[in-house]
């Protein structure tokens, strides 16, 4: 699923992000590789790619690692859907639409989910 035109626009979101967290350290954007993004951000699971989602069901998670691709979150259980909406940043909050891609368990029970960025709403 490409990002249809907009991933100069995430992956100008994505080097926001981390400088709002004051960190210098540069995404790659040959590799995608990956930055430690230890923020407790917003996210509701939505049916589809379009993203469209209810204000309350959206709810707290702390993020793992973010890319110019993706990013992943911890969460309490595996997920049983199949697309998030983000709502990364400080407020005013940028939207972004992500496929869940993996999911593994750790032994504290928590789930550490995958997704990889869809599409930026506007």
């Amino acid at each position: 699923m490409p990002l249809q035109g907009n991933d100069a626009a995430i992956f100008d979101l994505m080097h926001s992000l981390l400088a709002e967290e004051g960190r210098e350290q540069k995404l790659e954007r040959r590799n995608n590789g990956r930055q430690p993004f230890p923020k407790t951000q917003l996210l509701a699971p939505c049916d589809d790619q379009l993203g469209d989602v209810d204000v309350e069901k959206f709810q707290r998670c702390e993020c793992y690692d973010l890319s110019v691709s993706g990013v992943s979150y911890f969460s309490n259980s595996n997920p049983n859907y199949n697309f998030i909406t983000l709502a990364m940043g400080q407020a005013p909050f940028k939207f972004l639409v992500a496929k869940v891609c993996n999911t593994r368990q750790f032994d504290d029970g928590r789930w550490l989910v995958g997704c990889k960025f869809v599409r930026r709403l506007t």
